[in-house]
């Protein structure tokens, strides 16, 4: 039995080391105030944290609920015990709302290791999906991302996705990762798939869904429903739409869909690029001849794509390409060509991007242009920087110089006659660059 409200404020102001600063006065009837009481229970002496929050046992106010879940982890044993009692006490169908919003820091508690809270962790748990489920389930729409997560884990550890019905509450979410997990955990366990839940997870907008129902069908030896097999052949995911192939062998010729919709000008644009994606993945004999068709047509996707292809099949030849991509007048070629080049092993040289930095089209090019300059020799990076320092402003010269130097050492090779002549006759123009340079000079 604790004592009285009065008393322990008295105890409390004993053990107080200054005098009563900083925290709110007592009342006239010699309590202390709720706030005061809950920022007690964080003060560094551990006879204070009991008292207040023996205190807050008494009062039995909902507000300190976040204050006394803390002290179930204190490291004092009777706090612990004492606060572990306030929270069962507080834990009533009028205060779910609040054990909800702090569903979270509940479940957290499952992790520590100072003491085994899992089994207040599953009263707690249990009690709130029994003495009120719809508001556990309407968590699930809470702008605060810790508490959907922890409603849906709550869901699930307590056995309350076992249908389809309460599983299609979660998938109704806009959270991707929140349905990730609910179907995740659906299939884990083995559950039937209706032909119209299949359906709707066959066609979620988030690829880790779709992949991970269409692995559980074939681990399972079902086949995705007839109606879906173009959609999942025409997926944007190569694992999908190669699983989804390899599925269908006998059944339906996926190459002769992809060059079909490939040619189709009236498929969409996502289409004929999924198309030529499966081409590629799955090692289509005459994909060279594809891969040209698709770069010679005006499509900006499809060249993209195909941009791709070609590096990957003739490697360094394919620079011509690469530099008639990188002079387009379309900013999202040029992007896609930087990409390319950032992955293959494709050297350039400054009479490369010479021509390119001389008259840019658009800021987007001058931009896609100046990170070129990082994949040259570093001389010939240099030199570049020289040339055409006019053109860049104060924050693009020193970004670029300090980029170099930063990547100096990453190479040990010596300018040629060439290059070395050539920065002795321009280093002396930019003085600004000069003197910071000239020492990395061998």
């Amino acid at each position: 039995m604790y004592d009285s409200e009065a008393q322990l404020h008295q105890q409390i102001l004993a053990l107080l080391d200054k005098p009563w600063y900083g925290y709110a006065s007592p009342g006239g009837d010699g309590k202390f105030i709720i706030d005061t009481l809950r920022e007690l229970t964080h003060h560094h002496n551990g006879y204070v944290r009991e008292k207040a929050v023996k205190a807050l046992a008494l009062k039995e106010d909902i507000t300190a609920l976040g204050e006394l879940l803390s002290r179930v982890n204190d490291w004092v044993a009777p706090i612990h015990l004492i606060a572990v009692d306030a929270v069962m006490a507080l834990l009533t169908r009028a205060n779910v709302p609040a054990f909800i919003a702090h569903l979270p820091t509940i479940r957290q508690l499952a992790e520590r290791r100072r003491y085994d809270h899992r089994d207040l962790v599953h009263a707690i748990s249990r009690f709130l999906v029994t003495s009120d489920l719809p508001a556990v389930q309407q968590a699930l729409n809470s702008p605060v991302r810790e508490i959907r997560d922890a409603a849906l884990h709550t869901l699930i550890e307590q056995g309350k996705l076992y249908d389809e019905d309460a599983l299609l509450t979660v998938l109704n979410n806009r959270d991707s990762t929140l349905r990730a997990i609910a179907v995740e955990d659906w299939l884990q366990h083995h559950r039937a798939l209706s032909a119209s839940l299949q359906a709707r997870l066959l066609c979620d907008p988030w690829v880790r869904i779709r992949r991970a129902t269409l692995f559980y069908l074939d681990e399972h030896r079902q086949l995705p429903p007839e109606t879906l097999c173009r959609r999942l052949l025409l997926d944007k995911n190569a694992l999908i739409q190669q699983r989804t192939r390899r599925m269908l062998e006998g059944k339906t010729e996926a190459t002769a869909l992809w060059l079909e919709v490939l040619h189709d000008n009236n498929a969409s644009l996502t289409q004929r690029r999924a198309a030529l994606s499966g081409l590629k993945e799955s090692h289509y004999p005459d994909l060279l001849n594809q891969a040209e068709w698709a770069y010679a047509e005006c499509e900006p996707g499809l060249r993209k794509i195909a941009l791709k292809i070609l590096v990957g099949l003739y490697g360094d030849e394919a620079k011509p390409r690469v530099l008639e991509t990188l002079a387009s007048p379309n900013p999202t070629l040029v992007f896609a060509a930087w990409n390319v080049l950032t992955r293959a092993s494709i050297a350039l040289t400054l009479d490369d991007i010479q021509p390119l930095l001389e008259n840019p089209p658009t800021p987007s090019h001058r931009l896609v242009y100046l990170r070129l300059l990082t994949l040259l020799n570093k001389w010939d990076w240099l030199i570049l920087l020289l040339r055409y320092h006019t053109i860049l402003t104060v924050d693009e010269r020193e970004a670029q110089r300090q980029t170099w130097i930063a990547k100096f050492n990453l190479s040990g090779i010596s300018p040629t006659a060439r290059q070395r002549e050539t920065l002795t006759a321009l280093l002396p123009r930019v003085p600004e660059i000069h003197k910071t340079v000239a020492g990395y000079l061998p």
